[in-house]
């Protein structure tokens, strides 16, 4: 098949509007129940966590801005590279999240965020490969 072919699995719209809702729900709840995820991931609420949660909801507002928008975008180089991006990070954050485990610096509870980041990588990974060549650089 040609690199646009569809890939399989789960539709690209399916798995933008689900992550999108997933990373909506997260940015929220770092924001606004910052409690929750101390006691998720096992760590001290203080200054320096509640800053990097609030600029980690940032990011998260952001992707869930950016997979929603996306959804229906056709196959094409710019949705190959959204679903990428997205791979890149979510498996980023599971090897964190093992480095940050095995340290004992996080408790057990990380393995809950990391399962649905592997989940999401997972869902992306079909649309992050195949994808058209680069496309001509034209302003």
């Amino acid at each position: 098949g040609s690199a646009l072919s569809k890939p399989k699995g789960v539709p690209y719209r399916t798995s933008a509007a689900i992550t999108a809702g997933i990373f909506g729900v997260l940015a929220a709840c770092l924001w606004g129940a910052p409690e929750l995820i101390n006691l998720l991931l096992g760590i001290e609420a203080g200054d320096a966590a509640a800053v990097m949660m609030a600029r980690a909801g940032v990011l998260f507002a952001a992707f869930a801005s950016l997979l929603w928008a996306s959804r229906n975008e056709p196959p094409s180089y710019l949705r190959t590279q959204i679903a990428f991006a997205v791979v890149l990070a979510m498996l980023g954050l599971v090897l964190f999240g093992m480095v940050e485990l095995f340290a004992q610096r996080v408790g057990a509870g990380i393995t809950f965020a990391m399962a649905v980041e592997v989940l999401i990588a997972g869902l992306f990974l079909p649309h992050a490969k195949g994808g058209p060549d680069l496309p001509p650089t034209e302003n």
